[in-house]
């Protein structure tokens, strides 16, 4: 008891109680003073009521719609597997059904399959040595290829059985390494793989199995006409439930290096005699707007409740007053 008193605090205890007891005080506080003074105490409080549960309808149907205010937890990413090799089966099922590293095509191979694309991106220095293999940061993962025009992507993606590889410019890819890098952060996942940081490793590509294809972005180079984007969305109406997003980041462990304290530290690169570390994640689509919906509801419930006892009221008055009428006649 002694310690609930002690974490008992103004700021924000007592003060939110003081805003909050203002807040009502002050506005439906005031319109009701208004209101019964015309009116009545107990037509007043009829009034004053509906009247705030009919505004507040109207405020959490716009959370509702916009997913804002009071709203429930946003969609996120759920680790549930770290697979250390693509020697060990993934737990996960639809998982293995990725191809193996070993099975997937060389990124430079992939590449020369596209001469003419190979050849406008050769005139960029940097990609020009991530190809020769002279990148001291970097090297030519399919990721990069597929950076380099929708097509090689679309090509890669019938390859992969379902599955597709996000590329650099797919903000999805930002969101989902974010997410792989606080799991791997986590003591359960640094005992398994020693990493400490995000300087310990590199990650190569994400690859996304499921979702709805309304979900799936419209990038730069993509060619999609706004009736096929239109008839895409009209069809994701009637799938009720949302098929289970799968996302696989591959990474890579980083380089060890001897810093000598008098020189600038070199910079980070990956090891190529390791396999690839896959982070597996399934994406939590939350309840955002579960939260505002059944607040919609309840004050729905309120007005109309409030709105029904002033329409009864009115309409005994008026019998009333229609009987006293005939008595008098």
């Amino acid at each position: 008891m002694f310690s609930l008193i002690a974490a008992i605090t103004f700021d924000p205890t007592i003060r939110g109680i003081l805003v909050v007891a203002v807040a009502v005080t002050v506005l439906p506080g005031s319109i009701f003073m208004i209101v019964s003074t015309n009116t009545g105490v107990k037509l007043g409080i009829l009034i004053t009521l509906a009247g705030l549960f009919g505004w507040m309808f109207l405020m959490s149907s716009v959370w509702w719609m916009y997913g804002i205010g009071l709203k429930g937890r946003d969609p996120s990413w759920q680790a549930i597997e770290v697979n250390m090799s693509r020697d060990n089966e993934p737990k996960t099922d639809g998982v293995g059904s990725l191809p193996r590293e070993e099975d997937l095509p060389d990124p430079l191979e992939l590449l020369n399959r596209y001469p003419d694309i190979k050849a406008e991106a050769m005139k960029d220095p940097a990609f020009k040595a991530l190809v020769d293999g002279q990148s001291t940061e970097h090297r030519l993962t399919l990721t990069k290829v597929v950076s380099l025009d929708s097509q090689i992507r679309d090509d890669l993606n019938e390859e992969l059985g379902g599955w597709r590889i996000l590329s650099e410019q797919d903000t999805r890819r930002g969101e989902t390494t974010a997410a792989a890098d606080s799991v791997l952060a986590s003591d359960r996942s640094t005992s398994l793989t020693g990493f400490t940081g995000t300087a310990d490793y590199f990650v190569e590509d994400v690859f996304y199995l499921g979702g709805k294809p309304a979900d799936e972005p419209i990038l730069p180079g993509d060619e999609q006409s706004l009736i096929s984007q239109g008839w895409t969305r009209f069809l994701s109406i009637f799938e009720v439930k949302h098929p289970e997003l799968y996302s696989v980041v591959t990474l890579r462990q980083a380089k060890n290096f001897e810093v000598d304290p008098a020189k600038p530290p070199p910079p980070t690169q990956p090891r190529t005699d390791v396999d690839a570390i896959s982070v597996v994640q399934l994406r939590n689509l939350g309840d955002k707007r579960f939260v505002p919906f059944l607040f919609t509801i309840v004050t729905f419930v309120l007005f109309v409740s409030f709105a029904y006892l002033l329409h009864h009221r009115d309409k005994v008055e008026m019998a009333m007053v229609e009987a006293h009428e005939k008595e008098k006649s």
